[in-house]
C-alpha cells in the first residue's frame, strides 16, 4: 500500500479533532434551544427566513442554507406550519416554486431563542478563541468549503 494514501500523524490528529467538533458541537448548540421547543435545524430555518427579504425564501434555497435535503426541510416545515411558525405559498412569478415565510409567531420565537443560541455559540466556540484564532478559523472553514466545492452565500444572495 502506498504511504501517500494514508494520513500523516498530524493530519490524523487534526482529522479526529475536527470530526469530534463536527459531531459534538451541534448537540451543544441544540440544548439551549430545547426550552424554546425548537431544534437546531428549525432554528437554522427560522434564521435563514428571518434574514431574508420579506422573511421569505424558495424552499430549495432554504434547503441549501439549512444544509438539509428538500425532503427533510419539507417535513420540518410541515411541523413548523402546524405550530404557526412558518407558512408556505406558491411563487407569484413562478408557480412551480414553493416559498416558505416566517410568520409573526415564528419571528417572535426566534427573537426569544436568539440570545440563548448566541450565548451557546459563544460558550462552545468563541469564548475559547482570540481574534486571530477566529480569523484563522474562518479562513480554514472557507478553504475547506472551497475544497469540497461548496459555496455558502446568504440564502437570499444570487
Amino acid at each position: 500500500m502506498d504511504d501517500d494514501r494514508w494520513l500523516t500523524p498530524s493530519q490524523l490528529e487534526a482529522w479526529r479533532l475536527f470530526a469530534a467538533v463536527t459531531h459534538m458541537l451541534p448537540r451543544q448548540l441544540e440544548q439551549p434551544l430545547e426550552p424554546h421547543g425548537v431544534t437546531l435545524f428549525e432554528y437554522q430555518v427560522m434564521a435563514g427566513l428571518s434574514d431574508a427579504p420579506d422573511h421569505t425564501l424558495p424552499m430549495s434555497r432554504l434547503a441549501d442554507w439549512s444544509n438539509g435535503s428538500l425532503s427533510r426541510l419539507s417535513h420540518v416545515v410541515s411541523r413548523m406550519e402546524r405550530r404557526g411558525l412558518v407558512c408556505r405559498s406558491r411563487s407569484q412569478s413562478d408557480g412551480r416554486v414553493t416559498l416558505a415565510s416566517l410568520t409573526d409567531a415564528g419571528h417572535d420565537l426566534m427573537v426569544r431563542a436568539a440570545p440563548d443560541h448566541v450565548d451557546s455559540v459563544r460558550a462552545a466556540l468563541f469564548d475559547h478563541l482570540d481574534d486571530g484564532q477566529v480569523a484563522t478559523l474562518a479562513t480554514i472553514c472557507q478553504e475547506v468549503l472551497d475544497g469540497i466545492g461548496v459555496t455558502f452565500p446568504a440564502p437570499w444572495d444570487g
